[in-house]
């Protein structure tokens, strides 16, 4: 630990490229040709973007065991900055103040099997601007069939993230863009299918149901590869 808040403070703009084929299908992690960094946490992965200080994709393996563990867990964390990647590279917790906007989880906090990992997913670098209606409304509503669906079949991959498909504009100082869309993507290993949802981010949202690959060509990510 000491030697990692060494180099933090030697190397203060650094980003530690990470490794973590467990959470990901095959081992291999989303790709896309948009410049990223992997920061690996302990339960779920994202593929962060420094000039936008948003992620692109947020992966997570869930089974039965994780998701029971993750319903038997109480409480919140506090929304707080990712230690792993220098603050000018990020959002601020300011940056959400008085936006209407909601901190929205891509690996959501309802995933996680512990404490510490719980904490972990309240880091900014897997957080973009959520319309707070659609956040505890019908994308609840999808975290929650995800978790009964890991629980169900013992065993699925998961990624999440936004879409920037028309211009909803910005937020804060660090000029955070809001997604017109959020998507999660589903890989059953039981079924060996794969299906994708992607939801508009407004308060009416509309979600509908597609093809990986469909989404794929619609948001310039190779979700399972």
């Amino acid at each position: 630990m000491k030697r990692f808040l060494l180099l933090v403070a030697l190397f203060p703009s650094f980003a530690f490229a990470e490794s973590c084929p467990a959470l990901f299908l095959n081992g291999k992690e989303p790709t896309t040709e948009k410049p990223s960094v992997t920061l690996c946490q302990e339960a779920y992965a994202v593929g962060f973007s420094k000039e936008m200080k948003e992620p692109i994709w947020s992966a997570e393996h869930l089974t039965r065991k994780s998701v029971m563990e993750a319903q038997a867990l109480h409480g919140r964390e506090a929304f707080h900055e990712d230690i792993k990647i220098s603050s000018e590279y990020q959002a601020m917790l300011a940056d959400y103040k008085g936006s209407g906007w909601a901190r929205g989880h891509m690996t959501p906090s309802g995933d996680m099997p512990n404490k510490s990992a719980r904490m972990e997913c309240f880091a900014l670098t897997n957080i973009v601007p959520q319309d707070m209606k659609m956040n505890s409304g019908v994308w609840n509503a999808l975290e929650q069939k995800t978790r009964t669906e890991a629980k169900k079949s013992g065993d699925i991959y998961v990624v999440t993230g936004p879409a920037y498909l028309s211009d909803k504009g910005v937020i804060g100082y660090s000029k955070l863009s809001i997604p017109s869309h959020i998507w999660k993507a589903v890989y059953n290993v039981k079924q060996g299918k794969s299906y994708a949802v992607i939801c508009e981010n407004q308060a009416e949202s509309q979600c509908k149901r597609e093809p990986v690959s469909d989404l794929e060509k619609e948001i310039g990510v190779k979700v399972f590869s």
